[in-house]
């Protein structure tokens, strides 16, 4: 079974020929079972606290893994000023 990158309810294309189009085959994370990104996009902010180097991560986007593993689909909701965008495995959460 192959994913439509078209949302669902929306119908197939025709060429301007008439012919069918076929749309391409999703080539994003092999977890067929959720969109669970395989990557979180993280602005890392290092500043100065009593002396010390802290640092401030803010969560601004996802990103999911080619099946290829070749490439990333990255998505982000905010681009951060300094250009640097640091990306980190999504890992499930430990169980308390």
């Amino acid at each position: 079974m192959t994913a439509s990158l078209i949302p669902p309810g929306v119908p197939d294309r025709e060429a301007p020929n008439g012919e069918h189009q076929h749309q391409p085959e999703n080539i994003m994370s092999n977890d067929t079972k959720t969109n669970r990104p395989t990557h979180i996009a993280y602005c890392v902010r290092e500043y100065q606290k009593s002396g010390a180097i802290e640092s401030d991560w803010t969560r601004i986007g996802a990103a999911w893994q080619h099946r290829d593993g070749e490439g990333l689909d990255l998505q982000l909701e905010a681009f951060p000023v300094s250009g640097r965008v640091t990306l980190r495995a999504n890992k499930p959460k430990p169980q308390a």
